[in-house]
């Protein structure tokens, strides 16, 4: 088996659908090796700080690699995601189109972008090219909503989409992350680690960095060692850190 087709690509769509990311009763995190972490100063905050950790058992502790990346936010802040966790009650929800990125803990799925196979040289994690025909389709009564698709190979039910390969080179390269990954309507779609388009420019609810630490991270991602994305404001992860078993030092 390929490393891609390990991952789930499968037919018209690069990404099939979610499979339990870890064994069945066990917490989230508990199997994961390494942590993506994002932390912001507050819930509006369009800015903040991603770390890599790493363990090299479940019950090690968590060991930071490298320096800190400076990120870029949704441009409304965040709103708590559909993910691995479970929301607290009453907490105002990401929704298709609200600018916000999605706090919580996410699985992640397929590095992407406009680059060939070669061209990105990612030693582990599996990688799809993007072409032209390519839609990330964000129209909440498609039943491809959520995934991105190859539109030359599947029945087009979508009124809206992204494209793929955008004029900014946002999505030269990309990381696709489980976010409302059971396609809840307009429960947000599309959510990725991308390139950022500038300085001080705010995304439409993902995560973006430089180009340098985009291929930093997906040269480091493995999976074997089940990654997880977890994105909270300072004051969530000083409770919601201890909870899913993600404390660092």
């Amino acid at each position: 088996m390929t490393r891609r087709k390990a991952l789930g690509v499968l037919g018209g769509t690069l990404l099939a659908p979610a499979a339990k990311a870890f064994g069945s009763g066990q917490h989230p995190a508990a199997q994961a090796l390494q942590l993506l972490r994002v932390e912001c100063p507050h819930w509006q905050s369009t800015t903040g700080t991603l770390t890599l950790w790493r363990r090299a058992q479940p019950v090690d502790a968590w060991q930071r690699d490298g320096r800190a990346i400076p990120v870029l936010l949704g441009r409304n802040g965040m709103h708590w995601g559909l993910g691995l966790h479970q929301n607290p009650p009453g907490a105002a929800l990401k929704r298709e189109g609200d600018g916000c990125t999605p706090a919580g803990m996410f699985a992640l799925d397929t590095a992407f972008g406009s680059l060939s196979d070669a061209q990105a040289a990612l030693p582990f994690w599996p990688w799809q090219q993007m072409t032209p025909p390519h839609a990330g389709v964000d129209d909440p009564k498609s039943r491809h909503y959520n995934r991105i698709v190859d539109a030359s190979r599947v029945n087009r039910d979508w009124k809206s989409a992204e494209n793929m390969m955008p004029a900014g080179g946002a999505y030269k390269l990309g990381l696709v992350v489980r976010h409302n990954w059971q396609q809840r309507p307009g429960g947000g779609s599309c959510i990725f680690l991308h390139i950022r388009q500038g300085r001080n420019v705010p995304t439409a609810g993902c995560t973006a960095m430089t180009e340098a630490a985009m291929l930093r991270i997906l040269r480091w991602l493995h999976p074997g060692a089940r990654p997880i994305l977890a994105q909270l404001p300072t004051a969530e992860w000083k409770s919601f850190g201890p909870a899913w078993g993600l404390t660092v030092s």
